[in-house]
């Protein structure tokens, strides 16, 4: 095994060491998670020592991830077993990948779930994460520097409109009124909103509470109904298709593994139907594991090999509506922005021009 202190790969000509991994990561999470998924299957099919791949892998990396790769490294050691090394690291890798690694371990098909692991949850080009980084940007450059515009009207012009105003006897017109009204409740609540931001930033990534919400949301608010939900049932039966497992103890055994305590409860039923003697693609229906039309088409086919194939093509179609229904969803929070800003910016303009109107107006 890798020792935890043998952080240095190099050393440059002045004395000075440097790692192999920058500082701010250049990969996605999906891809860091490929790529130890992908050692995790060479390791298993080669019968290398997993704790010395994955010691070595955790030194290209840094934060969280290294330590929850140091962390599965130490359980592997001390127990081979690979799927209850990864449900003691939650977020090592993803909840339904653990679910498959579990299914396939009791099943005896571990070879055969990590060979589809590999080719289903292969990283693309996150253009949804593409477009949020380009709405981050855009708001992180245009908000402080109209905060500061802004500021520097309250505090430099403002002023000399209200005495001015008030020297002629005379009122500001009601859109600046509403903007000096506006700016005063800002500035009243503003340092509240960024201390409870940023209290909540930090217990959010940096505490165990994050942690809890996440796994929370994922397996309770939506849980059983979530698009990402009924993705990973089909591609689990996929999987409990491989080799010579029945689907009466894949459905079992989903029962009982399941993080979702919804589908935990659908597994059940269905299984209870099955060993009634029910038709299993049928009992999967009566759940909503599956539609009754994708029940009626696997029941009719005679190899499982097909049926495997089918239950992940539907599972990729549907992984690609999910990116799609991203992509529009963040497509249309930029444009929305993009408008709220510029309509901040007309309100600042009007706020400026109005009361030199009225005051001209007024005086001529």
């Amino acid at each position: 095994m890798v020792r935890q202190t043998q952080y240095t790969i190099a050393t440059s000509p002045f004395g000075l060491p440097w790692r192999a991994s920058p500082f701010l990561p250049i990969e996605s999470m999906a891809a860091r998670q490929y790529s130890f998924l992908r050692i995790l299957a060479t390791a298993h099919a080669q019968e290398l020592p997993i704790p010395a791949l994955v010691g070595a892998f955790a030194m290209e990396h840094r934060r969280r991830f290294r330590s929850r790769l140091i962390r599965f490294a130490r359980l592997v050691h001390s127990d081979p077993c690979i799927a209850s090394a990864l449900e003691k690291i939650p977020e090592l890798l993803p909840d339904e990948t653990v679910t498959a690694i579990r299914l396939g371990t009791e099943l005896g098909t571990l070879a055969e779930t990590f060979q589809q692991l590999l080719e289903t949850e292969t990283p693309t080009s996150d253009d949804v994460q593409e477009k949020w980084n380009s709405v981050i940007s855009y708001a992180l450059v245009l908000i402080p520097t109209l905060g500061t515009m802004t500021m520097g009207l309250l505090y430099f012009v403002v002023p000399t409109f209200k005495r001015m105003f008030d020297e002629f006897e005379l009122r500001l017109p009601a859109a600046s009124q509403l903007y000096l009204k506006f700016a005063e409740i800002t500035a009243n609540y503003f340092a509240l909103f960024i201390n409870l931001g940023f209290v909540l930033a930090i217990v959010y990534f940096f505490t165990p509470v994050g942690l809890l919400w996440r796994r929370f949301y994922r397996r309770y608010l939506p849980g059983g109904f979530s698009a990402s939900s009924r993705r990973s049932v089909l591609q689990l039966l996929a999987l409990s298709l491989c080799g010579n497992a029945s689907l009466q103890n894949a459905t079992s055994l989903l029962a009982k593994i399941h993080p979702a305590p919804l589908l935990r409860w659908r597994f059940r039923m269905a299984n209870r139907k099955i060993e009634a003697g029910g038709e299993p693609w049928d009992s999967l229906a009566n759940q909503h594991l599956v539609t009754v039309s994708q029940s009626r088409n696997l029941s009719a086919m005679q190899d499982n090999e097909l049926r495997s194939w089918t239950l992940l093509r539907l599972a990729g179609s549907k992984r690609a509506g999910e990116r799609r229904r991203a992509y529009t969803l963040v497509s249309l929070v930029q444009p929305i922005s993009i408008l709220l800003i510029a309509v901040f910016v007309l309100w600042t303009c009007i706020m400026c021009f109005g009361p030199l109107v009225s005051l001209v107006t007024s005086l001529s």
